[in-house]
């Protein structure tokens, strides 16, 4: 005898004779859904308490079984949310309430929460009218940028020419690491992943006799992020070498990117031919990210810092090393075509509406001149 699958009818949450209202209809129909409140789901007169048993009747919580608290999904918004389109949908082509109860619980609670945020969130961002009306008010309201900097590289490198980033040859391989992408950063003028593309490789980094200078290229096929610009290899000269004539000197070359770079090179366990690798014990030597190097960056402002007296910075990002840099080049008198050619920039512009910061030289700015 083929079994007669009961079909469901909506009605008004006040209409009487609902005391064959499902699990699910219940549920639906909770106070605390007012997304979904308005009519409610129940079983139309023809429904008959009776279901059909695929199994052993007498085991309590069936899986098919309608009134059994075991097919009821977990009460909350998330969840009625999430699943009241699919139930809808599959009401509308006609299955039953049990069948529609089965096929939501195909999926693990867990994963019906995260397809119910990631389908059933409104997506207003995406509303033509809604898109001109945010580009209007960014033309009427443009955003004002700070021109103060939060954060000050003298402070940082003076921190440098101590503990815990000196003595270079005894310090940890974290601050080696720290000090010289620091260095790579301000001294460059790339962006992060410029500096994450730089190689090991043969003919790919040399140092000039005297380790006067330090020529370094990005790894091959390696596409900058603005690909009209020409990709130039990065040059970084040596600042204040021995020989020293006066413990200043000293004290100053403890701020030498090719100082911080050779002693890098050497120490670091370059098992590929990327320039900047891991040091934690579970991946060393393997190649770094970009959000490696952009957190190794801000690690450096933020220690720096922290042996010194003035409060660690907020909000610091590895990005404002390239306005921080920029602008204390120009104030020292580097040409700004030159430090656009560094930086990737076409045009001057791009640096006096984006980069450039109100801010007075300070002792190390001439360090980055050159």
């Amino acid at each position: 005898m083929v079994q007669t699958w009961p079909r469901l009818r909506f009605a008004d949450r006040s209409a009487p004779g609902s005391s064959g209202e499902s699990a699910w209809g219940r549920h639906f129909n909770t106070a605390s859904s007012p997304i979904l409140a308005g009519p409610s789901m129940v079983l139309g007169p023809d429904f008959s308490p009776r279901r059909p048993s695929l199994g052993n009747s007498s085991q309590e919580g069936s899986p098919l079984s309608g009134g059994g608290h075991d097919c009821s999904p977990p009460t909350g918004v998330m969840e009625a949310v999430g699943v009241a389109p699919d139930g809808a949908q599959l009401i509308a082509s006609g299955f039953s309430n049990e069948i529609v109860e089965t096929i939501l619980h195909s999926r693990a609670p867990s994963t019906r929460k995260l397809y119910a945020w990631r389908r059933f969130t409104p997506s207003l961002g995406r509303h033509p009218l809604v898109s001109r009306f945010l580009r209007g008010v960014l033309r009427l309201r443009p955003p004002v940028r700070s021109r103060v900097p939060t954060w000050d590289l003298a402070v940082v490198l003076e921190a440098f020419c101590k503990p815990p980033f000196e003595p270079l040859e005894e310090i940890s391989d974290r601050f080696l690491s720290l000090k010289t992408a620091f260095l790579l950063a301000i001294s460059s003028l790339k962006r992060v992943g410029d500096l994450q593309a730089l190689s090991v490789a043969p003919s790919y980094l040399d140092f000039a006799p005297g380790m006067a200078k330090a020529f370094l290229h990005p790894k091959p096929g390696y596409i900058p992020k603005v690909p009209s610009s020409v990709l130039r290899p990065v040059v970084l000269e040596a600042f204040c070498p021995p020989p020293f004539r006066e413990p200043e000197q000293q004290k100053l070359n403890c701020m030498c990117p090719v100082r911080a770079l050779d002693a890098y090179v050497h120490r670091a366990a370059l098992w590929t031919d990327q320039l900047f690798v891991c040091f934690g014990p579970s991946n060393k030597g393997q190649p770094a990210s970009k959000q490696t190097l952009s957190r190794w960056i801000t690690d450096a402002i933020s220690v720096a810092y922290e042996s010194s007296e003035p409060p660690s910075p907020l909000g610091v990002k590895a990005h404002s090393t390239r306005g921080m840099v920029a602008s204390k080049a120009f104030l020292s008198g580097a040409p700004l075509q030159d430090i656009c050619n560094a930086a990737g920039w076409s045009t001057p512009l791009t640096f006096v509406r984006f980069y450039g910061l109100d801010l007075p030289a300070t002792p190390g700015s001439s360090a980055l001149s050159s």
